[in-house]
């Protein structure tokens, strides 16, 4: 149910269609997208990622600002808080991890990935099925033979703990739904640091792109 709505707002913002939308508004109540916060967005659960969208269409029409009990909050706020996530992801941490693999000086070497835990066919050119990937690499302590370069694994408990095994899959797999969205941040964070430095160069004030 949470897919409908998911691909409802997906398409209304590639063709415009406001059937899309209030095709939403219409139904997230009985197929379960207001039943209250949502704390994973994952291949399962597209309810948190449903809110968010829903809630940029919101802001626009609010002039980028959202009134909460404690107070309003502008969009200045939000990119901020959402760039100390991403420093948070980098190694802005309790644990000085990266959750980047490749990133800085200390990530995950003992990701839960097949390919990435198991030797080269270059290296070893010998049948390797399940049996044997399981029995020979995926209780081993040493590190990962290959680096799976981008991937960004589970991460931290609600205690900022992470262990780094290979059978801690719910800390260390490396998933496409994790570092998918990424990207996207990645790539707004990247923009306004362009703009900011082109208005920088022109002597012109500072202005916040939504």
């Amino acid at each position: 149910m949470d897919e409908l709505l998911w691909a409802a707002l997906w398409l209304y913002k590639a063709t415009d269609n406001e059937g899309y939308f209030h095709y939403v508004i219409n139904n997230a109540l009985s197929l379960g997208a207001l039943l209250g916060l949502f704390p994973e967005f994952s291949w399962d659960v597209k309810y948190a990622g449903v809110q968010i969208i829903a809630c940029k269409d919101i802001l626009q029409k609010s002039n980028q600002k959202l009134s909460c009990p404690g107070g309003s909050v502008g969009h200045e706020e939000l990119l901020s808080f959402a760039k100390t996530q991403v420093d948070y992801i980098l190694g802005s941490n309790p644990m000085n991890m990266s959750y980047l693999v490749g990133y800085g000086p200390n990530f995950p070497t003992r990701v839960h990935h097949r390919a990435a835990s198991i030797v080269s066919y270059r290296e070893n050119k010998g049948f390797i099925g399940c049996t044997q990937g399981y029995d020979n690499w995926y209780s081993r302590v040493e590190p990962n033979p290959n680096v799976i370069f981008g991937a960004l694994v589970g991460g931290p408990d609600c205690q900022d703990s992470f262990g780094d095994e290979r059978g801690n899959y719910m800390q260390t797999e490396a998933c496409t739904y994790n570092t998918a969205p990424l990207v996207g941040v990645f790539a707004k964070l990247n923009h306004l640091q362009d703009q900011k430095e082109v208005q920088l160069d022109q002597n012109l004030p500072l202005i916040a792109s939504y």
